[in-house]
């Protein structure tokens, strides 16, 4: 099944190459969300744009998307950081863009299967396909000190009523997709996330070869570029995309609804990150460090090299600086000219502007490389850390959260998108709350911590510690509020058990010392 790389509809009347190259996509699934900035990059015109005819093939359980690009059946492929192994085992891939900056494959089990953590799978039938996480699961069994051999694998069937009727216990499966599928058939899922175990791979890697990327480097780079804008329309415009995927053959015959797809857009969220980071981000330091825990647990070898594994595309800074170089060329052939005729000093001045020029790109390229790297550590320490992060605009509504966040208000990006989020903060609480903040945005305070409850979805109710700061825009405007809190309701039980304790012994002291007074008075 295949998409078609025309696109005229949408963008009649723009200026288009007259022979756009073909370029071929091999996708890693049926279609859903999961590649919906591919489609909007076709529709909307962003490959032809770019002077490219792209053909998007349709994925499933038995299409190999590293076996179509390695036997030059696609010029690129959507996989996953198990790439990583068959690079070092000596298929010259390349990684280009990743997707998804944490995978989002995980076990899943039922709940009612009491299957929580790693040791819980002893023993348990498991299905899992090796070329669709299995890698990535194996490392977090074998980084818990579990033998998989101790886990009774079988092959995926894709099958999810094998689950849903307990002819396995566990299953892998994508944490945007299935476990909605699971709820709407009435069963409570249970996920186990590899992150959580310390093993963060990336998902949803664009890949192709070194042949294909040596003989089209500027088609490469026109991909890409495409690519990406197609993703930020997307998640700028999930309604129209889930509106476009729902005509796609084949989709809503798979049972898929505009619901479903509207839940995974939401759920990608998380695993993607487009409010973070640029959508696509590779890190070399974090492959690398993949790389190793990968050797570290035995799948690959240790004296490995990732070097040329990804991609390196032409800096914006170099390619400004190329542009700027070769279009003025001919303007200073002419300026000396006349400065043989007219003005010597020209020459000079030309000279001192350009070093200029260049001390500016190259500030601005070593600015660029900080912030991609201050972007990467943001996005590992937001998605692990424990403590629960969320960012709302000062009028309340949600720019972005961390799973910790969402599990301890109970509720999902979707549901808190739709909401005024200060009344999350209980009604007893909201006044002092609500003061501390305004002050806050006022300026008078630079950030506050103090002791609330939330309201959970439900009704129930959980104490944390909130430290709230803010974030001013260029015209020194509140912006953003950012909130970090910590689960207190343990301790804060135990403190009200205490004061109860203190308050029954002060109670009784005062009733012996009005008894002993008594007795004095008998004896006067």
């Amino acid at each position: 099944m295949f998409v078609s790389g025309s696109g005229a509809a949408v963008a009649a009347g723009r200026n288009f190459p007259a022979e756009p190259k073909a370029v071929t996509l091999q996708l890693k699934w049926y279609h859903q969300f999961q590649f919906a900035g591919y489609y909007a990059a076709l529709n909307k015109g962003f490959y032809r744009e770019e002077g490219l005819d792209v053909t998007l093939l349709e994925g499933g359980a038995d299409k190999s998307a590293l076996a179509m690009v390695t036997q030059g059946r696609a010029h690129f492929g959507i996989g996953d950081s198990d790439l990583l192994i068959q690079r070092i085992n000596g298929e010259p891939l390349v990684a280009l863009a990743a997707i998804f900056q944490h995978s989002p494959y995980v076990i899943m089990s039922r709940q009612d299967r009491n299957i929580r953590s790693p040791s819980d799978l002893v023993g348990a039938r498991v299905m899992l396909s090796n070329d669709q996480g299995g890698i990535q699961l194996r490392a977090m069994l074998q980084r818990e000190g579990i033998d998989p051999a101790r886990v009774n694998i079988l092959p995926q069937t894709w099958n999810l009523q094998d689950l849903v009727d307990g002819r396995v216990d566990a299953v892998s499966a994508y944490a945007t997709v299935e476990p909605a599928w699971m709820r709407e058939r009435g069963v409570v899922p249970s996920i186990m996330r590899s992150v959580d175990y310390g093993v963060d791979f990336y998902g949803d890697l664009i890949f192709t070869t070194e042949a294909v990327l040596e003989d089209n480097r500027a088609e490469t780079a026109a991909f890409l570029r495409a690519t990406r804008r197609g993703w930020e329309y997307a998640f700028a415009n999930e309604q129209e995309l889930v509106d476009a995927i729902l005509t796609m053959p084949g989709v809503v015959q798979r049972g898929v609804t505009r619901d479903k797809l509207l839940q995974e857009a939401a759920d990608m969220r998380p695993y993607v990150l487009p409010d973070v980071v640029e959508i696509g981000h590779l890190n070399a330091g974090r492959l690398e460090a993949i790389g190793r825990t990968l050797a570290d647990l035995g799948m690959v070898k240790k004296d490995h090299s990732l070097s040329d594994f990804m991609y390196q595309p032409e800096s914006e800074a170099r390619a400004l600086m190329v542009r700027w170089v070769i279009g003025g060329s001919v303007g200073v052939l002419l300026i000396l000219a006349l400065v043989l005729l007219w003005n010597l000093q020209i020459r000079s001045r030309v000279r001192e502007r350009t070093r200029a020029l260049q001390q500016e790109i190259q500030r601005r390229a070593e600015i660029e490389q900080q912030l991609k790297d201050s972007q990467e550590m943001v996005q590992l320490v937001f998605g692990t850390t424990a403590a629960g992060i969320v960012m709302n605009t000062p009028d309340g509504r949600l720019v972005m959260a961390n799973p910790a966040y969402y599990a301890t208000v109970g509720y999902s990006e979707a549901e808190l998108r739709a909401m005024d989020t200060r009344e999350l903060t209980h009604p007893d609480d909201r006044s002092r709350y609500t003061a501390l903040r305004e002050r806050l945005l006022r300026g008078e305070l630079e950030s506050f911590t103090e002791e609330k409850r939330y309201l959970k979805k439900g009704g129930d109710t959980v104490w944390v510690r909130s430290t709230v700061s803010m974030v001013r825009g260029a015209d020194g405007t509140p912006s953003r509020v950012i909130a970090v809190t910590e689960d207190i309701t343990k301790r804060r039980e135990t403190e009200d058990r205490l004061r109860q304790s203190e308050a029954l012994l002060a109670i009784a002291g005062r009733t012996a010392h009005l008894g002993g007074w008594s007795l004095d008075l008998k004896t006067r």
